[in-house]
């Protein structure tokens, strides 16, 4: 099978570095992880439409995950490798003053490595554009280095997403012997790049890390089309070791507060009719309202569980008013006893007194809310 993009090593000596479009405001992110701290079933293929121009601008991601120390700089006040490396002590003269002086806008300095990632003209006639890497590996004291190229579409390949665009980085996060490499697509899209500890390019994800368990285990949230009717919440459960990937939220059977949202949206969507539908190039499924994950998403390694709050929303079309939800999972990690439960704030605070979502997930809580809040077993619809 012809692997669908492709991972070119590249002689430090031989890169050439192009400036990427540089504008005031960009922000910059420094994430040093405690790599001794950073201790799924198979989904099928994802596709997505279209092709796309890679992104010049640096953006941040919108999700938590990667919120670490930011602050806005202008082009000329963002540190360039060399700076980095002074600022952590590491060794300069083995690398060409081109490379030096690059810009360094995303890195990940941990315990063991320190990694950078730079948005630059390719070596590959493949694409223009590429994802330039290089590792200071620090217990071998040696520099390695890569590019991840824009693909051809249509190619066959071995990835759970089959076609990327490389955009701007906007985080990377080590995670048990891999690197997690968030990129910009558009507001609502990115995609996340496995790389093993050597640089090679072991798996493609549609979509940001929002949150990521002792073993490496991560919480994704996939990307969903920017220019569609309704935006809402997809969150997976991925292991980059074995590659599985299953879906987590929104989960079936679905529960009361969930069902009751869908009803009064299916009834706005009735009331427009299938005319309405059609005009306006709208799906009209009430299954796929408007929702977001409303402040981070928590877990809890001890009880192998997460929170998390969604907004259920209206849209321009509606006067639908907001509504909170809290949602419990356990057995995150093997997903034939994944168990949900569904319920409001208000109710929570009456049931074990707190709707703080980390004290939620505590043994002893968790256990009486899996036990007392009720739960629709059989598989059910939106009358």
């Amino acid at each position: 099978m012809k692997r669908f993009c492709k991972i070119v090593g590249v002689a430090l000596f031989a890169i050439v570095l192009v400036a990427c479009g540089l504008t005031d405001g960009v922000v910059t992110r420094e994430i040093v992880m405690d790599s001794s701290a950073v201790t799924s079933t198979v989904a099928l293929l994802q596709t997505i439409p279209g092709t796309s121009t890679p992104v010049l601008v640096l953006t941040p991601s919108p999700n938590s995950f990667t919120s670490d120390a930011s602050a806005s700089q202008t082009p000329n006040s963002v540190p360039t490798l060399g700076d980095r490396l002074v600022e952590y002590r590491l060794p300069t003269n083995t690398l060409p003053d081109d490379v030096l002086n690059q810009k360094v806008f995303e890195y990940l300095n941990t315990e063991h490595a320190f990694l950078v990632s730079y948005f630059g003209r390719s070596t590959s006639t493949q694409s223009p554009y590429s994802i330039r890497f290089l590792k200071f590996d620090k217990v071998e004291g040696v520099w390695s280095s890569t590019e991840i190229i824009e693909p051809t579409p249509n190619e066959d390949c071995s990835f759970t997403i089959c076609y990327f665009s490389p955009g701007a980085v906007t985080y990377l996060v080590e995670s048990k012997g891999f690197y997690l490499v968030g990129t910009h697509l558009n507001p609502s899209a990115g995609f996340t790049f496995v790389l093993t500890s050597d640089l090679e390019l072991h798996d493609v994800l549609f979509g940001y890390v929002r949150q990521q368990f002792a073993d490496g285990t991560v919480v994704l949230r996939e990307s969903i089309m920017h220019f569609a009717p309704t935006h809402y919440t997809l969150l997976d459960i991925y292991k980059p070791s074995t590659r599985e990937l299953y879906r987590i939220f929104p989960h079936e059977p679905y529960q009361a507060l969930w069902l009751t949202h869908e009803q009064k949206v299916a009834q706005i969507y009735d009331d427009l009719g299938s005319a309405w539908c059609v005009e306006n190039n709208h799906h009209c499924n009430p299954e796929l309202f408007n929702n977001y994950v409303a402040g981070d998403v928590v877990i809890n390694n001890d009880t192998d569980s997460i929170a998390f709050i969604i907004t259920f929303s209206g849209s321009s079309d509606s006067n639908l008013e907001e509504t909170r939800t809290v949602y419990i999972y356990r057995n995150i990690h093997d997903n034939s006893l994944l168990e949900y439960r569904e319920a409001s704030e208000d109710e929570l605070l009456s049931l074990v007194g707190t709707a703080d979502l980390e004290r939620l997930l505590e043994k002893e809580t968790l256990d009486f809310i899996f036990s007392h809040v009720e739960f629709i077993a059989e598989p059910t619809s939106t009358p």
